[in-house]
């Protein structure tokens, strides 16, 4: 099985866009404060017995999400270290990072 990398992104003023990210996230109400209007923030969360990564980046305004499924736990950390000073959050950006931290060739179906 090969990697699947999904993208959310949304406004932090809408409540909305912020519940659809959170539904069904490993610890997501302890994650929604950090999901403020006005509030930078980059974390990333790596959930074992699913084997998925999200990375997520909020510039006060809007937030980005990007999740991995099917990647082991040091190849998520390799993708972290890549993504910790990312300054394109696009989907393009952020295959390239992963292309980067693991070494092959990410194709993007769309």
């Amino acid at each position: 099985m090969g990697l699947e990398i999904s993208m959310a992104t949304g406004r932090l003023d809408d409540a909305a866009a912020i519940d659809r990210l959170l539904a069904g996230m490993p610890g997501a109400e302890a994650l929604r404060p950090r999901l403020a209007p006005g509030r930078r923030d980059w974390l990333e969360h790596y959930d074992a017995p699913s084997l998925t990564a999200r990375y997520l980046v909020a510039d006060g305004v809007g937030f980005t999400c990007f999740v991995v499924g099917g990647v082991a736990l040091a190849d998520a950390r390799r993708i972290a270290v890549q993504t910790r000073g990312l300054k394109d959050w696009s989907a393009r950006g952020f295959h390239g990072a992963v292309e980067q931290a693991l070494g092959i060739p990410i194709v993007s179906t769309r």
